[in-house]
């Protein structure tokens, strides 16, 4: 690595302490670059066998597919990714080490809150840019740095080069800056899906090399006077006098004896702790009663261990009257970063505490909003209106991801420990719209866009979680109650997905400070949802018209079913039973409705059916001629009716040849009795036991209860004012009168063999005996009472309650735990 022995160090510093900054990056240029060559060539050989090993127990031909290609894109292009991995290294560490004018120059380089806005190129027409891409990686690998060694490189490198420091992904060894080194050299030889492939795989890798690498050029800098220690000091936060607790800031000083450039300062407001040269004196106010061994120079004190103590201390007293110290909010927000859920309860907790938060005036006097975070947020957001959805789902999440990160970055730099505490809990929003899997994925597209935006309007009024009516809570509780709604058309070019998106967009356009914009969000909203009221109610209207032809229907043909099996006796074939109920029913039901031209009218149906009946029954010999002269014509009538309803010829010819069967054996059984007439029973003679429905009858009456209803013409007004009346088949207390439903009661249904599915009530008939339920786009179910008795009886039907989303998830983030 780049450490020196002691002798060297006390040999050559001497003779050092005096040397310009631009000699010393000189000296140790080749060295680093050096160790950023071998820590790919390490990664190189890693990775290859890390890949061939996951192609042997990888299974899905996807990932094999992934793993086979990023193996051939490192065993033929190493040498060549290597050159120009070391070539685009060089050329960063050129262009980043450049001094500017003047320190003047430098400073001019800053943006300036006001000033235009830059153009950030986070996406193109169809795809996220490598830099997000890279970006969401390289924060992945900051995530794993040591903070310390992190700031030491930061305010070294800014030493050297007279500045006060450089940004996190600026300074020439950030892991943004090797990532998209490597980027641009496996660019050259694979795809880009590949390539990111490989990214990915090789961050762990290069990460510990980088982690390793800043340890030993932190050392070395300070063995040639560098800024030997890092200091800083605590001051009161400004624009905030009077403000309980305090905030880190460092502040200009002058260089000492052997030491190089200046210290950091912080902007205006932010609060932020910034590396400094100088000694190890530090500036403490009163309220921060902590010993802080994090920011004393040398071995800090690993995070999670003093979080341990700042969250019991959140636990017992986030929800006080005091306001959270400033290490606490910097604990917190590393570890919301590393995702420990009892700091996700913890900084919820405090950030929902009414009587902090719960009004505008309250959260705008204990956080006011830093305007150099304002402005960067609002070039970010800027860049957000250049998309309106994205195809491929990782891509998006990418987007998603990165979005965050940079906005934690604008945080970082310059923002206050609690302006990073808001922004990484409200992403966690975020994150729970991103896995929520009710909300249709075009619309949750939609809504991920606001991230950024929510940022800002947190920010400007952290009243956010403490106050439902927070209008950019609302906006977001409209927009994921629209996407989780089964029967709104949500598709990525329907008409209400297409105006959510042009609002969007102008929400990302004009949102700057004014919270009073979604006020008049939530009126477009409104507008919008009439509108597809509208749409819905033209469809349910045909919905309904078809239900109620169903309802009357199923009526007529329950009355013409009883009437054929009213006088049929248990000597009758199951066979000949199904086929009156279920068929011969239909056929009758039809007539009566006028449904279509009919073969013939209701009283030949009927007798049809009863000459059905004598054609079965026991025969005397002087009968049969009567048998055979009558078949034809019987067969011919009940071959038109069935065709009138569309009986399945499968099914049609499996009955005739059942028929046929049965009448050879009345004939041959007649045939063999030729000494007298057998005495029987006509079918018609006596009253036979009515039997209850039950077998294949019953499953296919429930079959059809089910099914959404044919298509068929409304019916005449008188015919309809003739039909007969209906009849709730539920007793009082069902439990379908238990459950009250109405108009727009959402519920879920898992019919038999199949997966849950989320419907709306949308039509039930006066008699409440019929109910539609549907779901966008297409799909719904008709469904009799007596039916649904059944699916509530079986578990398979339930009402659903939804809660407002952002709601639920702040109660769900302040119940966690480890």
């Amino acid at each position: 690595m780049l450490d020196l022995t002691p002798m060297e160090a006390i040999e050559k510093t001497s003779s050092r302490f005096a040397r310009s900054g631009a000699e010393l990056l000189k000296e140790i240029r080749q060295p680093v670059l050096g160790e950023l060559s071998r820590a790919l060539r390490r990664a190189f050989a890693a990775a290859i066998d890390e890949l061939a090993g996951r192609l042997l127990d990888e299974k899905d031909w996807e990932k094999r597919k992934d793993i086979d290609d990023g193996l051939d894109l490192l065993r033929n292009g190493q040498e060549g990714i290597e050159i120009r991995f070391d070539r685009a290294c060089a050329t960063a560490w050129d262009m980043r080490t450049r001094r500017p004018a003047s320190r003047d120059a430098a400073e001019a380089s800053r943006p300036q809150p006001g000033a235009p806005k830059s153009v950030l190129s986070l996406i193109d027409d169809t795809m996220i840019s490598d830099q997000l891409q890279v970006g969401r990686i390289a924060g992945r690998s900051r995530r794993r740095m040591d903070e310390e060694q992190v700031d030491g490189m930061r305010a070294r490198f800014g030493a050297l080069l007279g500045r006060d420091w450089f940004a996190d992904n600026e300074y020439p060894v950030a892991p943004d800056v090797v990532f998209e080194a490597l980027r641009e050299a496996l660019s050259e030889f694979g795809q880009a899906r590949t390539v990111f492939y490989l990214l990915e795989v090789f961050e762990p890798k290069i990460s510990a090399d980088l982690a390793a690498l800043y340890i030993s050029l932190n050392q070395r800098l300070i063995q040639y006077g560098v800024l030997p220690e890092i200091r800083y000091r605590i001051v009161k936060a400004m624009n905030a006098p009077g403000r309980a607790g305090g905030a880190i800031a460092a502040a200009p000083r002058e260089p000492g004896p052997g030491r190089i450039g200046h210290g950091a300062t912080m902007h205006p407001g932010t609060g932020e702790a910034q590396p400094m040269a100088g000694g190890s004196d530090r500036v403490m106010t009163a309220a921060d009663a902590y010993d802080m061994p994090y920011f004393h120079s040398g071995t800090p004190t690993p995070i999670p261990a003093l979080g341990e103590r700042l969250l019991a201390d959140a636990a017992s007293g986030l929800a006080g009257a005091g306001a959270l110290s400033t290490e606490a909010a910097q604990t917190l927000t590393e570890q919301l970063r590393q995702r420990i859920p009892a700091a996700q309860a913890s900084a919820t907790r405090y950030l929902s505490d009414p009587e902090r938060f719960g009004s505008v005036e309250s959260a705008g006097a204990s956080v006011p909003a830093t305007e150099n975070l304002l402005v960067a947020l609002s070039n970010l957001q800027t860049q957000l209106q250049a998309f309106t959805t994205v195809a491929d789902p990782q891509e998006f999440a990418g987007l998603v991801d990165t979005a965050r990160t940079q906005s934690a970055a604008a945080a970082d730099e310059h923002g206050s420990p609690l302006e990073r505490m808001i922004i990484e809990t409200v992403s966690l929003i975020f994150e729970q719209v991103y896995t929520d899997e009710e909300i249709a994925d075009a619309i949750k597209q939609q809504l991920l866009r606001l991230q950024v935006a929510a940022f800002k309007a947190a920010l400007i009024d952290p009243s956010f979680f403490a106050r439902p009516e927070h209008p950019m809570r609302q906006v977001i509780e409209r927009l994921s109650a629209i996407g989780a709604d089964p029967d709104f058309e949500t598709r990525p070019d329907s008409p209400l997905t297409l105006d959510i998106a042009d609002l969007v967009t102008w929400i990302l356009d004009q949102f700057e400070r004014d919270l009073a914009l979604f006020d008049e969000a939530l009126a477009r909203i409104d507008t919008m949802l009439e509108a597809e009221a509208g749409r819905c109610a033209e469809r349910l209207a045909r919905l309904a018209a078809e239900a109620e032809q169903a309802e009357r229907h199923e009526a007529v043909r329950k009355a013409a079913r009883d009437e054929l099996l009213r006088d049929v006796d248990a000597e009758v074939p199951d066979f000949i039973q199904r086929f009156l109920g279920e068929h011969w029913s239909e056929t009758i039901a039809r007539i009566r409705l006028g449904d279509g031209p009919a073969p013939f009218d209701e009283s030949r149906a009927l007798r049809t059916a009863t000459q059905l009946l004598w054609s079965i029954a026991p025969k005397s010999a002087s009968e049969i001629p009567k048998l055979a002269a009558a078949l034809p014509q019987l067969i011919a009538d009940l071959s038109r009716g069935l065709a009138f309803i569309a009986m399945a010829d499968a099914e049609r010819e499996h009955f005739f040849s059942e028929l046929l069967v049965l009448h050879g054996s009345t004939i041959d059984r007649t045939k063999r009795q030729r000494a007298a007439e057998l005495p029987r029973t006509s079918p018609r003679a006596a009253a036979p036991e009515i039997r209850p429905e039950r077998g294949a009858m019953a499953a296919a009456a429930d079959r059809r209860d089910i099914e959404s209803a044919p298509t068929r013409p409304l019916l005449r007004a008188a015919q309809a004012d003739a039909d007969p009346p209906l009849r709730d088949d539920g007793e009082p207390d069902d439990a379908v009168a238990a459950l009250r439903l109405m108009n727009g009661s959402e519920v879920e249904i898992r019919m038999e063999d199949g997966p849950a599915q989320r419907f709306k009530l949308g039509w039930m008939s006066p008699a409440r005996t019929v109910y539609i339920f549907t779901r966008y786009p297409r799909e719904h179910r008709t469904i009799r009472r007596r039916v649904l008795n059944t699916l509530i009886a079986e578990s398979r039907f339930r009402v659903l309650t939804r809660t407002p989303m952002v709601g639920a998830v702040i109660e769900s983030l302040k119940s966690r735990q480890d």
